[in-house]
This record gives structure tokens, sequence and C-alpha cells, in this order.
């Protein structure tokens, strides 16, 4: 194909939809990037500088090479201008020569600085865009550090909580293991008490004779019983110094479980019935709990008054309970045997 403007041989190149005429892209004054970018619908309206100038649609007889290769060859060319104020180019021998006007060469040279009269605005634009990608450069850079950095924190942070983890569960374990050794040493502790009894609400006299005092309180609920079968007699302190229990040790446990079952049938027992008067003071005869089973013991009692239950009592040193007379007896021998009345 041959070009419209400077008769060379093209595969390729743009085709003027004013003049109908084929052209390649240095004669079109249009590279080969810019006129692809244009598109298809683009590029069918395209039209040559002359057409755009002349505003023809029919387009010169003969075309006329763009202003940048009129410029490249007003450098090779000798101008001459006649009397009527028109000019002929003339180049080389082997050139083929085009009449041109200095009107046609200023009219390509503004149609130039239209061309580039964007540039300007479009160098600050270019800056500004080129700024900010620094910007965002050194944004990204401050980010991936940062990333970087919390990356690391994170590992840091999964070591500590993996042996965390390990720690705690060797918490766990260790306070299962306290659990039941504390459970063990309750059991044990109320299994040397278990031939003990708890007195409380005697008054305390200053010389008194505890022995007198038991053998008034067996007499009181009708169960008597030989000295020999006292291991010992104390007062233990308790939370109120003005209030001391008292602690009967017996050598037979079943000396004991008569004992506390008498003591029951009495119901109420009263001062004035130990030789203390005409005292109103009530006298408890209890098992004696530790101080563990002592807690368990209030617990239940507080939980048994919110849920109905209507028996909680004690023997042979164990907590039992019991909803209702229809309702099975649990024994609770630790905090979570609460769960068999809640």
């Amino acid at each position: 194909m041959k070009c419209a403007a400077c008769g060379d041989n093209f595969n390729d190149g743009v085709f003027c939809s004013g003049c109908n005429r084929h052209l390649d892209f240095g004669c079109a004054s249009i590279g080969e990037v810019g006129y692809r970018r244009l598109g298809r619908e683009r590029q069918a309206s395209w039209r040559c500088p002359q057409c755009k100038i002349s505003g023809s649609k029919s387009g010169p007889t003969t075309p006329v090479r763009p202003a940048v290769n009129v410029r490249d060859n007003l450098k090779t060319l000798t101008p001459y201008i006649d009397a009527t104020g028109s000019s002929t180019l003339t180049g080389p021998a082997d050139a083929p020569s085009s009449p041109v006007t200095l009107d046609l060469v200023f009219q390509e040279i503004q149609v130039m600085k239209k061309h580039l009269s964007g540039l300007p605005t479009l160098i600050e634009t270019v800056e500004s865009i080129k700024n900010e990608l620094l910007d965002l450069k050194t944004s990204c850079e401050f980010n991936s550090a940062k990333i970087d950095e919390f990356e690391n924190k994170l590992t840091r942070v999964e070591v500590m909580s993996s042996e965390l983890q390990g720690v705690n569960d060797r918490l766990n374990s260790t306070t299962k293991d306290v659990m039941v050794l504390m459970q063990d040493n309750t059991r044990r502790e109320q299994w040397a008490r278990l031939n003990n009894v708890e007195i409380k609400g005697v008054p305390i006299k200053k010389d008194e004779n505890l022995f007198s005092i038991l053998e008034n309180l067996s007499k009181a609920i009708g169960y008597q019983f030989p000295k020999t079968q006292i291991n010992y007699v104390a007062r233990v302190p308790t939370h109120n110094p003005k209030s001391k229990h008292i602690i009967v040790s017996f050598i037979n446990r079943y000396i004991k479980d008569e004992f506390m079952a008498a003591a029951r049938l009495k119901k109420t027992i009263t001062g004035s019935e130990l030789g203390f008067g005409d005292s109103a003071l009530k006298i408890f005869v209890n098992d004696h709990l530790t101080a563990e089973n002592k807690k368990l013991l209030t617990m239940v009692k507080s939980i048994a008054k919110e849920k109905n239950v209507s028996y909680v009592w004690v023997k042979h040193s164990k907590i039992h309970v019991r909803k209702n007379d229809t309702s099975p007896v649990h024994i609770i021998g630790k905090e979570s045997d609460l769960n068999k009345i809640l």
C-alpha cells in the first residue's frame, strides 16, 4: 500500500475519513500507539491534519505532507517566493516537489501549537502523579515495616500463648490434685473427729468442771456412761472470744453414737438443766465437724432454704439432704455435690 502524501510503500497506517486516503503514521502526524488507543469508533472518524484545517470532507486533489514533515523538509528545501506572494519549495533532484504556501505552513504550526498547548498541564499532572507515587511508595515501605514488626510480635504472642496454655494446663492439673488432696485431708480430719461431740451454748464460768457439766448433760438427755469412756473434754476457741465450744472425745464410737441419739431425742436442752440456775440459754449437741465441713453445712442450709428443701441433718459426721418425705436422701461431701439439690 502507498502513502497518499509521500508515495512510499507501507504495511500499516491510517485512513482519513475526510479525504478517503491512506497515509503512513509519519505523514499522518500520529504515532502508532496513539492511533491504536483511539479505538474503532474514533479511528473510523479520524481525519488528517489537512482535512482538519480545510474543514472539507472531500479532501484536496493532491495530498500534502503534515506539518512535521514540512518542517523537516524546510531544512533541506530552498524557498522561492514569486511576485504573487506564493513560494515554491525545491528539494533534491530525486525528491518529488510539492507546492507549499506560507499560509499552509503557518496553519500547520498553529495546529502543532494547539496540540502542544496542554503539554505544561500534562507535565504538571505527571509530576504530581510522580510525587503521589513517591509518597505511596514511602507509605507502602512504612506499612511493610509495620506489618513485619506486627508479624514478629504476633509470632512472639503465639509462642507466649502456647507457653501460657501449657502453664494453664499444668495449673489446672495441679489444682485438681490439690482439690483431691484437700478432700482427702478433710476426710482424714473428719475421720479423726468421728468419736467427738461438739457442745455449743454452754456459758463459761471461772474454775468450771467440764466433767460435771458433761455429767449434768448426760442426766438431762437420759443417757449416762462411765467416765472411762471419755478420752478428753476441753473447750476450743471460736471466732467469738466470749464463746468457746466444749469438745468431748469418746473412746468408743458406739457410746458417742448413742449419746448423740439421746441428745436428738431430747431436742431442747437449756442451761438450767446443766446447773446454770434459771438460764434459758439453749444448748446444742452436734457432731464435731471440720472447718471445711462446717462451711459446707452452712452453704447447704442456705441453698436448701432457697430451694425449699425440707430436711438437712448431720449423722455420723456426714451431711444429709432430703427434699421431701418421698425424695431420696443425698449425702453432700463437697461443693460439687450441691448440684444434687439445685
